[in-house]
């Protein structure tokens, strides 16, 4: 499995353009509690995916095989 990961590239306008938009809608005494709630939310969708990575890693390390393990008792 490759370490590998894609990285999005957002460039300073198109941020912009969103706390723009995001300021229009939802004004700005709710820009603030919405910003708040979001990383909340990013927070969790991180640990969760930092979970599924490690156990996927052990699960591939489990699956390795037996004669690797053999060479190793050696």
């Amino acid at each position: 499995m490759s370490n590998k990961i894609a990285m999005i590239t957002i460039s300073f306008w198109k941020i912009l353009l969103v706390l723009l938009v995001a300021l229009i809608v939802l004004g700005p005494q709710q820009l603030p509690k919405a910003a708040h709630t979001l990383g909340k939310w990013l927070g969790l969708l991180r640990g969760s995916l930092s979970k599924v990575q490690k156990e996927l890693s052990l699960l591939e390390e489990q699956k390795k095989p037996d004669s690797v393990n053999d060479n190793e008792r050696n």
